[in-house]
């Protein structure tokens, strides 16, 4: 083991960015975690925060004691930490609020439901990294985790350098709520870790990022 410390750390930039697309608008979050060699502690930096339509829940994120939504594992050369415990498998978990009262006045007349493209990728320095697949005895499976009411229809895309997770969230423009809360979490399962490091190595970066949009 060349650094005995954890490495963990978070540096994040939210955005709200108004695209052009044919037949529809749609709005994009985006997210930026990067890794140094620390002793622990985590380092937000919230840079430019607009919550119109789909934002980070700060709330829903207790567990590191760094309410900024986002909970990303640690870990050594040798191994996730989790508990205090090295371990092979870790999660990433990201942590969303649609706000409806906004979708509904921009969406509402010509669509029932809402879909959200939540995308991972990883990099470092200029490089993608190819850690979704590929790497021997890794394996990388998102989940969705909500507030519960709303039917949904999720649809997982995976290459070796993005990881994108659809959801369409059924008829929930015509619902009373006035917000929705949900979760995806990343699960990393290394059983070869030397593997893994090889490519992930000391500092990498996720990007996420989520776009909405309405659908029927």
């Amino acid at each position: 083991m060349k650094n005995p410390k954890i490495i963990y750390h978070i540096s994040w930039v939210f955005a709200l960015v108004s695209l052009v697309c044919i037949g529809f608008s749609s709005w994009n979050i985006t997210n930026q975690i990067g890794g140094q060699s620390l002793t622990g502690s985590i380092k937000a930096d919230n840079v430019v925060q607009s919550t119109v339509y789909i934002s980070f829940d700060k709330s829903a994120d207790v567990n590191d004691g760094n309410a900024d939504g986002l909970e990303v594992f640690e870990y050594y050369e040798g191994g996730f930490i989790v508990d205090n415990v090295i371990r092979k498998v870790a999660t990433l978990k990201a942590h969303y609020i649609i706000n409806l009262n906004p979708c509904i006045e921009t969406f509402g007349a010509e669509y029932d439901s809402l879909q959200a493209i939540i995308t991972l990728r990883a990099t470092s320095g200029q490089n993608s990294l190819n850690i979704f697949t590929g790497i021997s005895g890794t394996t990388v499976n998102a989940t969705l985790s909500q507030e519960g009411g709303i039917g949904t229809t999720e649809t997982p895309q995976v290459s070796a350098q993005l990881y994108t997770y659809t959801i369409n969230f059924n008829n929930i423009l015509k619902s009373d709520l006035e917000t929705y809360k949900f979760t995806i979490t990343y699960t990393f399962d290394v059983q070869d870790f030397d593997a893994f490091y090889a490519v992930i190595g000391s500092e990498p970066i996720f990007h996420t990022s989520a776009k909405i949009t309405g659908v029927n």
